[in-house]
C-alpha cells in the first residue's frame, strides 16, 4: 500500500510544486500563515486549553515542515541492529 508521500511523489503536480517549494517565497509565505494562525487562537488562562493550544500550534508547525519535504524523496530507515555484547571474561 502506498504512503500518501508516495502518492504525491508519483502525481503530476511534482516537478511544479518542487520548484515553488524550494523559493524562499514559500518559506516566507509559510511562516506568515503560521503568524497567522497564532493570531487567530484565542487567549487561554486554562492550562488545560493551553495544553491544546500548544498541540494545535506544534501540528500546524509539523504541517509547514511536511510542506518542505513533501517534493524529496527519502530513504526508508535502515533496520537497526544494536550491537552485540560479550559477556565478561
Amino acid at each position: 500500500m502506498r504512503t500518501a508521500r508516495e502518492a504525491f511523489l508519483q502525481s503530476a503536480v511534482l516537478a511544479e510544486f518542487g520548484k515553488m517549494a524550494d523559493t524562499r517565497a514559500m518559506d516566507v509565505a509559510a511562516e506568515y500563515a503560521l503568524l497567522t494562525f497564532l493570531e487567530e487562537l484565542p487567549a487561554e488562562t486554562d492550562p488545560n486549553a493551553a495544553w491544546t493550544q500548544h498541540a494545535k500550534v506544534v501540528g500546524a508547525r509539523r504541517v509547514l515542515d511536511i510542506l518542505r519535504t513533501l517534493h524529496l524523496k527519502q530513504e526508508p530507515p535502515k533496520p537497526y541492529r544494536p550491537p552485540q555484547l560479550k559477556p565478561p571474561s
